[in-house]
């Protein structure tokens, strides 16, 4: 067998499938693949298969340069691919993309590093998404990192973005991104074990399962707080009367001995909601 052989045969099969193909040995060493070297770093260093070390020397080889700042997207969809991804990204983002850096990251999603501007990156992420939702004919959504300033934090860049598309996926919301340091009481909930949620929620007043497994007591609930415990505004979102209001408000307070009109009580409820989905996915 000729040593071009196994690309040739990769490559073949990535046009058949439309992804990307690793021919990897027993310990996980890439022995060959149809990624370009850049792709193949940011695949390895996102995914936690290089040291610090060989992130760092690595990057330096290939002229890699993070100063700039750089923010990792997460993305999932069905109908996505890594061409498809890199085309809308570079409509996007332009120039500030990282080159080659649309790749799978072995775990279902794709990865794309671009320079984040402070002031411009929700409204860009917005395009990305929108974009290559209509591109992909598919849903689209899309966990957004930090900032960062380093190749090393690659693994943590590619975890703040998992646990921010994680979210969307756990918690009900009509939004299509999210991003990791927003999330706020999400990430408290989500970094719960198993036994520390079942615990909370054991210690949790009243009857948790009843309260929130009734959707019209968590919506109002949940408007309640996010027009900052304003009993008219909320009326008027719901679309209910003032009335059917405060019976919903004492209701909860029945079930579960908490006074949403008080903030403590209702950052209590809105705590315990989150644990509560989080625990049942």
């Amino acid at each position: 067998m000729g040593q071009e052989q196994p690309e040739e045969f990769l490559q073949e099969w990535k046009n058949r499938i439309g992804k990307d193909i690793f021919l990897q040995s027993e310990d996980g060493t890439v022995l060959a693949s149809t990624c370009s070297l850049k792709e193949l770093f940011f695949r390895e260093a996102a995914g936690g298969m290089l040291s610090e070390s060989g992130i760092v020397r690595k990057a330096a080889e290939l002229g890699l340069d993070f100063a700039r700042g750089r923010v990792l997207f997460l993305i999932d969809s069905d109908g996505l691919t890594a061409g498809l991804l890199k085309e809308v990204g570079e409509a996007v983002f332009g120039k500030t993309m990282e080159e080659d850096s649309c790749v799978g990251d072995g775990a279902g999603h794709y990865l794309l590093i671009a320079e984040g501007k402070p002031g411009k990156i929700a409204g860009e992420v917005e395009a990305l998404q929108g974009s290559l939702e209509v591109e992909a004919v598919s849903r689209v959504l899309i966990g957004v990192s930090k900032r960062f300033m380093t190749p090393s934090a690659l693994p943590s860049a590619r975890k703040e973005a998992w646990l921010a598309l994680e979210s969307l996926k756990r918690f009900p919301d009509t939004r299509k991104t999210a991003f990791y340091e927003r999330l706020g009481l999400k990430l408290a909930a989500m970094e719960l074990t198993e036994e520390e949620a079942k615990a909370y929620m054991g210690s949790f007043p009243g009857k948790p399962e009843q309260l929130f497994s009734d959707p019209d007591l968590v919506h109002t609930g949940e408007v309640f707080l996010e027009t900052g415990l304003n009993s008219a505004e909320t009326a008027r979102r719901l679309v209910v009367h003032r009335n059917t209001l405060n019976y919903r408000l004492e209701k909860i307070q029945r079930i579960s001995g908490l006074d949403l009109k008080q903030f403590p009580d209702a950052a209590a409820f809105y705590y315990a909601l989150l644990v509560w989905q989080w625990s049942r996915k």
